[in-house]
């Protein structure tokens, strides 16, 4: 890795919880300071109103106040680590966004400052939380909101996520209006919580947030008053984050974190971007306005050289002033650093004039966006991620991935893998994501990872395969989404955190009080370990088994390792010793009973309807475990009996066991499988 690109590790680390620094312009947006003068500086309370008829009048303290037609006796009422935020007599009032700013106050160790706006189109409240870490340690602070609604709440709808079920807002019905709460956006890095007591008039939002040492933290939340229930559900489903954050200042913006910052790039480097002209801002705050007219950028990076044609580049970034080294943003989420051939950029005026602007003067340049280009790039291909900040597109490995492991060396087919990790805090091991659901440690050999780089050749030919140093990896990405394992999918997991998607084969020998016993793996329902014992200490390997059908036994395994089959195919031998806990919520049933199963399901076809119901009535009462075995047959059977077997199926309670499913992927990266990371503005 050549020092030049090393040096773009700094535009990587801006983008955690709290990653701005307390700098001048950030102290700016913050708010007014106290001692500030009077301009634009107005009494409290303050009234704004939106199109939909609401009254939002703003208190000494940023609540709102019973004004707005009891649309609340109080909302918003703020305490930070359990104390108020105080009242003040006067707040800056910025006519254009309709924003008041009040100013920071010291609570505890950090400063809190409120910003409250009201877009009367949109006929939304938002209120913007600001807080300053002085300190040299990391500050925990724990935002409180009490609603006191006014009247009683009938009924509170919680609105989540659709696909991580996480909490993003909720809507409060008193009979007569509601109100929407939107707490938080899909991708924030902290969430909101709430409680609501029904029959009561107390609503509270709570957030617990981390503010890195001398830096600062934003949290965004907003309110909304419609008619009906459905309609305030309706402004938070239909509502962009990109318009609910408009008109927030950018240095407060970029350290928002219960919103995905939907507006940036390169870690918060917002491109200058525009329908006409392709745009070169330079380092002294200055702007050309023209036509790049290089067809293709070349450059020299970290893997070789790269040829990007210019109509898939959407901007640049130089970082570095003594020997700069560009970032360039593709229409494919590509992130490409390296040295540009030449030492300008050549753009053509609007008044036809060409220009060569040299690099060393440039601090970044958008090109205009395209017809039909989406608000949203969708990093959906196999992708590099290098911990300087860049990440490229490369193709699909060709070779098994080889991982040691706690279980032996596995050698994992490509196509079932989803990403392999290689860097995170308090992360010894690298970490391995499956298709199937499947997470584990491991170690990939080696000092350097060989991959084709899609962009590594610009000439049309295969691209060269490229050594890239473990070291220099953050993590390789060749599915991007949260990978969860289909629901009734078996389930292995270890003591030290591992699951693995595998089903029990083989036979398991176990030594129970009285007798040898064999049992097939195949017909295990789940394995648990035996963790204290009424006759006497727990020897290693003691487990307790349940069979297909419920029954239980206990005793100690005559094997060191049980066999399992992965999902994905292939095979590791499991140390009983290591096993938390397996479940297979359907397991075979043993042969003799299926065959018994079989015969009696032949009967429910006869044409005496007497012997139909008595077989009926058998397999109601094999119980739960008939369910498996009759939801595999059914396909094979007549109408009739399909209809039968529907019937006892509704009939017989299945008792599917519910297994403790491994919770969404946590592998210290929040926008490990984000598809939609790169968002423009």
């Amino acid at each position: 890795m050549s020092p030049s690109i090393t040096r773009l590790t700094w535009l990587a680390t801006f983008a955690f919880v709290g990653g701005l620094s307390l700098s001048a312009s950030a102290r700016k947006a913050v708010g007014p300071m106290p001692g500030q003068g009077a301009a634009g500086m107005v009494p409290l309370p303050h009234v704004m109103r939106d199109n939909f008829g609401v009254t939002w009048d703003v208190q000494q303290d940023g609540t709102i106040g019973d004004g707005g037609n009891d649309l609340y006796d109080g909302a918003s009422r703020l305490a930070v680590n359990d104390n108020s935020f105080n009242a003040q007599q006067t707040a800056a009032f910025d006519p254009a966004a309709n924003e008041l700013s009040f100013a920071p106050q010291q609570i505890g160790d950090v400063r809190v400052s409120r910003r409250v706006a009201v877009n009367a189109l949109a006929g939304w409240c938002r209120y913007t939380e600001v807080i300053e870490n002085p300190t040299t340690q990391i500050a925990r602070v724990r935002l409180r909101l009490n609603f006191d609604m006014g009247g009683g709440v009938q009924t509170a709808t919680p609105f989540n996520d659709p696909k991580k079920n996480t909490p993003l807002g909720i809507s409060i019905f008193d009979g007569r209006r509601a109100v929407a709460m939107l707490g938080g956006g899909v991708g924030g890095k902290v969430q909101c919580n709430y409680t609501s007591q029904p029959n009561t008039d107390q609503c509270d939002l709570v957030y617990d947030v981390e503010v890195l040492p001398r830096q600062a933290a934003a949290v965004v939340h907003f309110q909304a008053m419609r008619p009906t229930n459905d309609q305030a559900i309706d402004f938070m489903r239909t509502s962009r984050d990109k318009d609910l954050l408009a008109g927030l200042p950018k240095d407060i913006r970029r350290i928002v974190v219960n919103f995905r910052k939907g507006d940036a790039v390169l870690s918060n480097i917002e491109l200058p971007r525009s329908e006409l002209a392709d745009i070169i801002e330079l380092r002294s705050g200055d702007q050309y306005r023209g036509r790049l007219t290089d067809a293709v950028f070349k450059l020299t990076a970290s893997h070789g050289h790269v040829e990007l044609p210019a109509d898939q580049v959407i901007g640049m970034v130089n970082a570095g002033t003594h020997y700069p080294t560009q970032l360039f943003v593709t229409a494919d989420g590509e992130v490409v650093g390296g040295r540009l051939a030449g030492d300008t950029l050549k753009l053509q005026l609007s008044s036809g004039q060409n220009i060569a602007v040299p690099l060393s003067q440039i601090a970044k340049v958008g090109c205009r966006k395209r017809p039909g280009e989406p608000e949203e790039f969708k990093v959906d291909k196999p992708m590099l991620f290098l911990r300087d900040g860049q990440r490229l597109l490369v193709e699909m490995p060709a070779a098994a991935i080889d991982v040691g492991t706690l279980y032996g060396n596995l050698k994992l087919p490509p196509a079932t893998v989803a990403a392999v990790l290689f860097t995170g805090e308090e992360q010894v091991f690298h970490k391995v994501v499956l298709r199937d659901g499947s997470r584990f440690s491991g170690l990939i050999p080696g000092d350097s990872l060989e991959v084709r780089f899609k962009g590594a050749a610009g000439n049309g030919a295969s691209p060269p395969m490229v050594k890239v140093s473990l070291s220099s990896i953050e993590r390789l990405q060749l599915l991007p989404g949260d990978i969860e394992p289909p629901p009734d999918s078996p389930t292995l997991t270890f003591r030290n955190g591992d699951i693995f998607s595998a089903t029990a084969s083989g036979v398991i020998d176990i030594q129970t009080g009285f007798d040898l016993l064999k049992v097939n793996g195949s017909e295990i329902r789940a394995i648990r370990p035996v963790e204290q014992s009424q006759d006497g200490p727990v020897q290693p390997g003691e487990v307790t088994i349940t069979l297909w059908g419920g029954a239980t036994l206990s005793g100690r395994t005559r094997q060191d390792r049980i066999a399992f089959s992965l999902g994905g195919g292939g095979a590791l031998g499991a140390p009983v010793t290591a096993i938390a806990a397996y479940e297979h919520p359907q397991p075979a049933a043993p042969a003799p009973i299926v065959e018994q199963i079989r015969q009696i399901v032949a009967v429910l076809g006869d044409p005496d309807w007497k012997k139909r119901e008595r077989a009926a009535d058998q397999l109601r009462s094999i119980g739960p475990a008939a369910g498996i075995v009759l939801r595999q047959m059914r396909d094979g059977q007549g109408p009739e009996t399909q209809k039968q077997i529907d019937t006892i199926l509704k009939a017989i309670d299945t008792d599917k066991p519910n297994p403790a499913k491994p919770r969404p992927l946590e592998l210290n990266k929040d926008d490990l499988f984000n598809k939609d990371d790169l968002i423009l503005r």
